[in-house]
């Protein structure tokens, strides 16, 4: 049972407490299902807080030398040009 993980070992404590108490299992049920979601929706919420860190790489390592190359090499290329002259 180890291996499924925690989730595992709390649903089967659940349903064991369930039997033993003689307590229903579905409000016990409905609580563990509010419980996982609560934590897929902060797993997720993480996730997308992370999102605008992973874009960044992508938006310095192409874009910028990308503008560089377009608007900030010819006024270098021009102004040593008429240095020249």
């Amino acid at each position: 049972m180890a291996q499924l993980g925690p989730r595992a070992l709390t649903l089967a404590a659940t349903i064991r407490s369930s039997s033993r108490t003689g307590l229903p299992l579905a409000p016990m049920l409905e609580r563990l299902a509010d419980d996982a979601r609560h934590h897929r929706r902060r797993h997720a919420e993480m996730s997308a807080r992370e999102l605008p860190v992973r874009l960044t790489f992508p938006l310095v390592i192409c874009t910028l030398p990308a503008f560089v190359l377009v608007a900030v090499a010819p006024l270098l290329i021009g102004a040593v040009s008429s240095l020249r002259a």
